[in-house]
């Protein structure tokens, strides 16, 4: 079944063409390379000649970040130099192709750059089939440059290339992540953007999702309904900020997570747990979060999203407080088991069942040689090692210390730790003595310390050199 797409947070190029955008003066000018301009081409031409693939797909590209101006008008943000490569390829298309003359283009505004509105709209394609080159300023000749790699690369192609079905698709498959973020101020929201040239992430999208205003109140709401939405984006932002915090906490972070997991956000964990989706798509979470969400207001289904997202979340923390599940669950992260099959594992089960599952799966990864056939540098011996160090932690009666999976993920551990007490071994008898006397101090067992002072005696020390 083909999933209606919500026009106003994934617009098409062809609802973009219907748009009027103003490009304020803090942008730079255009700088796309002739490289780039041809990847882009060349993905929406692939995408184009998909045809087995479900015709609600489409091509999506990165956030678009806009403000809506009391002109009516979209100030343009962050994604300029993407808007303007689609106004050279949908208008090179209406001028070279017959049957696309009637399509519309976007409109394109600019603050300070008033010639290159007018080059732009001047822009053609000479009888010879070629553009001319203008170098009258740095903008002109990217904007130029990018025109003739856009003509050339569809003359390479010639018959091969379908240009009514690649208009088609470039049209209706072709969409922009669209984000209005809050606040008024266009450049501070620039600054903040591109501070570092930090993309926007997944979790940024997302939280534009659920604390958008018109998911919560339509148009001519009362008074008291207008407040009631403000209240309830209120809790769901607070809500948000004590996750994100809670996340943060590396003990609780490194619980969760192996030591090849790398999270944007660490509260996208909470998402891909819930969607499913772990693969390098940079907007795959926020995409299929903008499905989930209405196309009209409707405070009970986003109200619904977020207590799933609460859900999954205090799941991980109760995991994290239990003292028992903390260390198996723990252990077998570490080892290399996923946090998602554990979640899928967890679905349906009541607490004591899934305790059991977990010892089962630590049994079942434990070697099956026995512990003495174990080499050193076998991967074997790390696991057991570790597994004995959660189960001492775990079987202790004082519970204020927990395994440090943190520390034991970040320092890398390993048997070299262990091998180089070998290594280092006291030689002369004083420090065998001295060694023997600080080992005696740690340990809990009457016996075993009772045999160490009977070897001192036994091997020349006397009793009062060993207590000296």
């Amino acid at each position: 079944m083909t999933v209606a797409i919500d026009e106003e947070r994934l617009p098409s190029v062809e609802t973009l063409s219907h748009r009027s955008f103003f490009v304020p003066s803090y942008q730079r000018g255009y700088r796309w390379t002739p490289e780039e301009v041809r990847e882009l081409l060349a993905d929406i031409r692939q995408f184009a000649g998909d045809e087995s693939g479900d015709a609600g797909e489409f091509y999506c590209l990165q956030p678009l970040v806009v403000r809506l101006m009391d002109s009516g008008e979209w100030e343009v943000i962050d994604g300029q130099q993407r808007l303007t490569t689609i106004y050279l390829i949908t208008r090179y298309i209406k001028e070279m192709c017959p049957r696309r003359d009637k399509d519309t283009v976007l409109a394109l505004h600019y603050e300070s750059r008033e010639r290159t509105r007018r080059f732009l709209d001047g822009l053609a394609v000479n009888d010879d089939g070629t553009v001319d080159f203008n170098d009258d300023n740095i903008d002109f000749a990217h904007i130029s440059k990018a025109y003739q790699t856009i003509v050339k690369w569809v003359e390479d192609a010639g018959g091969d290339l379908d240009k009514d079905q690649f208009a088609s698709a470039l049209r209706r498959r072709v969409r922009v992540i669209w984000y209005e973020p809050t606040g008024s101020d266009g450049v501070q929201i620039f600054t903040r953007i591109n501070r570092g040239k930090i993309p926007l992430t997944n979790a940024e999208l997302i939280r534009g999702l659920f604390l958008k205003s018109s998911n919560f109140i339509g148009a001519g709401a009362s008074p008291d309904q207008a407040e009631s939405a403000r209240l309830r984006q209120m809790e769901i932002s607070v809500e948000w900020d004590r996750i994100e915090s809670a996340l943060h906490d590396d003990k609780f972070w490194y619980f969760l997570t192996g030591p090849n997991d790398h999270a944007e956000t660490r509260i996208d964990l909470v998402f891909r747990l819930l969607t499913g989706i772990f693969d390098d798509d940079s907007y795959a979470l926020f995409r299929a979060y903008s499905e989930t969400f209405p196309s009209k207001p409707d405070v009970s289904l986003v109200s619904e999203q977020w207590d799933r997202v609460k859900g999954c979340f205090q799941q991980l923390q109760d995991w994290y407080l239990d003292w028992e599940l903390y260390h198996l669950i723990g252990y077998l992260i570490a080892t290399g088991t996923s946090l998602i099959d554990l979640w899928y594992e967890s679905t349906g089960l009541r607490k004591s069942e899934f305790r059991e599952n977990l010892k089962s799966r630590i049994r079942e990864s434990l070697p099956k040689a026995s512990l003495e056939s174990l080499e050193y540098r076998q991967a074997a011996v790390r696991k057991v090692l570790l597994l004995h160090n959660v189960l001492t932690n775990l079987e202790s009666c004082e519970r204020h210390f927990r395994f440090p999976f943190n520390r034991f993920k970040n320092q890398k551990w390993d048997v070299e730790h262990i091998h180089s007490v070998a290594e280092n071994s006291p030689e002369s008898d004083l420090h065998r003595r001295e060694w023997l006397k600080d080992a005696a101090e740690h340990l809990r067992d009457e016996k075993l310390k009772a045999e160490v002072e009977n070897f001192v005696v036994a091997s020349g020390w006397g009793e009062s050199e060993f207590d000296a």
